[in-house]
């Protein structure tokens, strides 16, 4: 009995002693709340992308009851994109600890190159602790997905008109330039076309319809207008400079008493 009581004193100081020696459970909590970026590894998206790129914003502090606010700007050009939020301020709402920034690229119509741009935080209290330095900015690239024009490069162009599956023949033309953005085409049906239609070989050469198109680089639209009576043009279409060509629905004639064929055309670089 006198050993089993010495036993239990000896457990019992020896709880005491470890209770004693047990450090008290520290919790850091900063000075000032500070915001950071979850990653500073640059991206690349594409211009024609239909969802934006989104950087994670991270709130450092103890706790967060009344929400905190931080600066955030974008260098770069400001017509290749929009951003969300477009206050230039990141929001953390009370009880939140993390926001975002997306950025969402313009798809124009323009051979206009890659676009690069910073997101960095921006004022006090940024990056890792606050310290200013580490994960305050990012870069990302928005890739450029058109293709240059390059209309007076081409020597050599192929007139389609699209009356049927079986023609008339493709015919090669070179153009003319006339005008910024604009060219002179010496046919539009081809040489034969009307002998062909016609299976009179007294037309070749006759009613060519040559015409003038007109294109506008901002948008890639075309117009197209005859230079006689009998094509009055006005016809709308669009270029595509990455296949270099341009293509009408529907070319305006006034051939055959009555109204013409209406049919379509395409003008492809060679």
């Amino acid at each position: 009995m006198k050993n089993n009581f010495k036993y239990l004193i000896t457990v019992l100081v020896s709880l005491l002693f470890l209770t004693a020696c047990e450090e008290d459970l520290l919790v850091y909590e900063p000075d000032s709340s500070f915001a950071q970026l979850t990653s500073s590894t640059a991206s690349t998206m594409s211009e024609g992308a239909t969802t934006g790129k989104t950087i994670t914003v991270v709130l450092g502090a103890g706790s967060n009851t009344n929400g905190a606010t931080f600066d955030f700007n974008i260098t770069g050009d400001s017509a290749r994109f929009t951003v969300s939020p477009s206050n230039g301020k990141v929001e953390f709402g009370a009880g939140s600890y993390e926001a975002t920034i997306t950025v969402t690229p313009v798809d124009n119509s323009i051979s206009d190159g890659n676009a690069d741009l910073t997101i960095s935080l921006t004022g006090e209290n940024i990056g890792v602790g606050g310290d200013g330095i580490d994960l305050t900015s990012v870069k990302i690239t928005i890739i450029d997905d058109d293709c240059p024009i390059v209309i007076d490069e081409t020597a050599l162009w192929t007139a389609q008109y699209v009356y049927s599956a079986s023609g008339p023949p493709a015919t090669e033309i070179a153009l003319t330039k006339v005008a910024d953005n604009q060219w002179y085409l010496p046919t539009t049906w081809g040489y034969n076309a009307v002998s062909w239609l016609t299976g009179n070989p007294a037309y070749d050469g006759l009613y060519v319809f040559d015409a003038v198109i007109t294109l506008n680089p901002a948008d890639l639209t075309c117009t197209i207008e005859g230079t006689s009576g009998l094509t009055p043009g006005g016809d709308t279409g669009s270029y595509d400079p990455c296949a270099n060509t341009f293509t009408f629905a529907s070319l305006n004639d006034e051939l055959f008493s009555g109204g013409g064929i209406d049919a379509g055309f395409t003008l492809t670089g060679k």
